[in-house]
C-alpha cells in the first residue's frame, strides 16, 4: 500500500526537525567546549546561507518574480529582529532586577536562537511541502542540510540555555515540540497549498529565507567569533560547501 504523500511530507519534516532534538541531547548531557561549540555555530552558519540561498531562494524564484520573494525576505528578517530585540530587552529588565549577568547573557541568547529556529523551521517544513507538490518529490540534501544545520543550532541554543539555567527537560521539551510542529507544517502545507498558488509558495520560502539570514547575522555568526576567532570563518566557508554538495 502506497504511502499518502501528505504523511511522507509530515515524516520528512519531522526527520529534518529532529536535528534539534539529538544537538540538544549532545549539549545537555555531555560538555560540549566553547571553541568546539564555536565552530559549530559558525558551521550550521554556513550550512544555513546555503540551504536559504539555494533551496528556499532557488525554489521561490522558480515559482514567481521578484516581487513576492523580497517581500516575504523583508519580513522574514523584520519579523525575526523585532521578535529578538523584544527577547533581549525583557531579559535586560530581569537583569536590571537582579538576575545574575552570565545566566541572562546565556538566556538570551540561547532564547535568540530558539526563536531563530521557530521562525525558519516552520517555513523549511513548508518547503519540504511544497517540493512535494511541484516536483513529487524531496532532495535528500534538503532534508540533510536542514537536520545538520539543526544539529547545531539544538547544541548552541541547549548549551545556552543550560548555562542560563533552564532545566534540562525543559529545553528536550522545547526541540521535540518543534519536531513534532515540523511534522504538522510538512503534511498542513501539502494539504492546503496547491501548485497554483505561487505567490503563497514564494512568500512562504522567502519568508523563511528572511529569518534564517537575520538570524545567522545577528546570532551564529558574531556569537562563533566572539569565542573563536581563528576557526570560525573557514568553519562557516567549509558549511556551505557541504551543504552546496548536498543539494
Amino acid at each position: 500500500m502506497a504511502i499518502p504523500e501528505w504523511s511522507l511530507a509530515a515524516l520528512l519534516s519531522f526527520l529534518a526537525g529532529l536535528g534539534l532534538f539529538v544537538g540538544s541531547l549532545v549539549a545537555s548531557y555531555s560538555k560540549v567546549s566553547q571553541k568546539l561549540l564555536a565552530v559549530i555555530m559558525a558551521f550550521g552558519g554556513g550550512m544555513l546561507i546555503s540551504v536559504l540561498s539555494f533551496n528556499l531562494i532557488g525554489q521561490a524564484v522558480e515559482t514567481t518574480g521578484p516581487v513576492p520573494i523580497v517581500i516575504g525576505f523583508l519580513i522574514g528578517a523584520f519579523v525575526f529582529i523585532g521578535l529578538n530585540r523584544y527577547i533581549r530587552q525583557e531579559l535586560r529588565k530581569r537583569k536590571k532586577a537582579g538576575s545574575k549577568k552570565n545566566q541572562i547573557g546565556a538566556e538570551q541568547e540561547g532564547l535568540s536562537i530558539v526563536l531563530g529556529s521557530l521562525l525558519d523551521n516552520i517555513p523549511e517544513a513548508f518547503s519540504i511541502g511544497v517540493s512535494l507538490i511541484l516536483i513529487g518529490t524531496v532532495h535528500g540534501a534538503l532534508v540533510m542540510g536542514i537536520f545538520i544545520s539543526d544539529l547545531t543550532e539544538g547544541m548552541s541554543g541547549s548549551d545556552y540555555l543550560k548555562n542560563g539555567g533552564m532545566p534540562r527537560m525543559k529545553i528536550i521539551a522545547i526541540w521535540v515540540l518543534f519536531a513534532l510542529i515540523n511534522a504538522m507544517v510538512g503534511a498542513i502545507s501539502y494539504i492546503l497549498i496547491s501548485p497554483t498558488s505561487q505567490v503563497i509558495i514564494s512568500l512562504g520560502l522567502s519568508f523563511a529565507a528572511g529569518a534564517i539570514l537575520a538570524m545567522v547575522a545577528e546570532i551564529l555568526i558574531p556569537g562563533a567569533f566572539k569565542i573563536n576567532q581563528n576557526y570560525s570563518a573557514i568553519a562557516v566557508v567549509m558549511g556551505f560547501i557541504i551543504a552546496f554538495l548536498l543539494k
